[in-house]
């Protein structure tokens, strides 16, 4: 099972395996020199709310959080598109925003984002607004922007959702380096009543980490161990064995050069994003037309280009 395993800090090397030797050295050390540093912002993180919203009506059934974060504090083409596309579904839409005053027209409920803690801390803090006396069943959508979503599949996709088991956690894509996590960009659950209250106290171990990479160990790695132990079921859309099937059978049609069957170094969201769209995760991540982190060859010249390319993989995937 996914991340039922607790992994120990001093073994999570964050080191490509494909790397030359030298650089793998310093970064091993490197990684050793901060790991102290990440064990002390755990340490000394507040773990207090940063909001408290009170969902105890029938208008909070369906709930979409968008947590948003810009250095201009704008809302790009696409949050507002998918922001708009799952309003139209009925969902009340909180978005979470370091730039409230620029983007209060954009959702039913706009909330400065906190300081620390990225999209985790902003999770605990929906999650606790779940608490209630009366519960009512309750649906929620949780994404960060760091995907720019197809609008045009998404009411298939919240479709896709909405056949899911309920009180069962549902995450995009799992990875296997440098430990099996999932990637959380987004979490979706129909809860019933009666796991409401137990949910709003399922994430009170995430803290308000000052560093990126602590976010990374405590919050992304452990997600599901933290979650297991509380008795929670989850599932991934797109497990990364069937996604790397899917993009190397993808690669074979097309000539291109296949990926290595028994590496755990691919992220799926990066080496394989067009593989995701069979999956009904028709988005590509914006850090790969950005900064294209993992090296990509050829990869999108830009967002407008990667989806084009999405509609067309999957128009050629139903003619078939």
């Amino acid at each position: 099972m996914i991340g039922r395993k607790i992994f120990k800090l001093s073994k999570l090397y964050v080191i490509n395996p494909e790397a030359p030797k030298i650089v793998k050295k310093i970064r091993r050390y490197i990684t050793k020199t901060l790991v102290p540093i990440y064990h002390l912002d755990n340490l000394f993180a507040s773990s207090s709310k940063s909001f408290k919203l009170h969902l105890e009506n029938e208008t909070f059934r369906s709930i979409f959080c968008l947590v948003h974060h810009a250095d201009d504090g704008e809302l790009d083409q696409f949050d507002k598109s998918l922001l708009n596309q799952i309003k139209a579904l009925e969902f009340f839409t909180v978005l979470i925003t370091n730039a409230p005053e620029k983007n209060s027209r954009y959702a039913d409920l706009v909330i400065l984002k906190g300081k620390y803690g990225r999209d985790f801390s902003a999770m605990r803090d929906m999650a606790r607004s779940f608490a209630s006396d009366n519960p009512i069943d309750v649906e929620f959508l949780f994404m960060n922007n760091s995907m720019a979503w197809d609008y045009r599949k998404i009411e298939s996709f919240v479709a896709d959702l909405r056949k899911s088991p309920r009180n069962s956690l549902i995450f995009p894509t799992n990875s296997k380096y440098p430990v099996e996590h999932v990637q959380p960009y987004f979490i979706y659950i129909r809860l019933l009543s009666s796991s409401v209250n137990t949910f709003s106290e399922s994430f009170e171990w995430i803290r308000d980490w000052r560093l990126r990479r602590s976010i990374i160990y405590f919050g992304e790695y452990r997600i599901l161990s933290q979650l297991a132990s509380r008795g929670w079921k989850f599932e991934v859309l797109a497990p990364y064995e069937q996604v790397l099937d899917t993009e190397n059978e993808f690669r074979r049609v097309n000539a291109i050069e296949t990926l290595a069957h028994d590496s755990l170094y691919y992220n799926p969201t990066q080496h394989m994003w067009p593989s995701l769209s069979k999956f009904g995760i028709a988005a590509v991540k914006k850090s790969l037309i950005s900064i294209n982190p993992a090296g990509i060859i050829d990869p999108p010249a830009s967002i407008i280009e990667a989806l084009d390319s999405l509609r067309s993989l999957r128009g050629k995937n139903d003619s078939n």
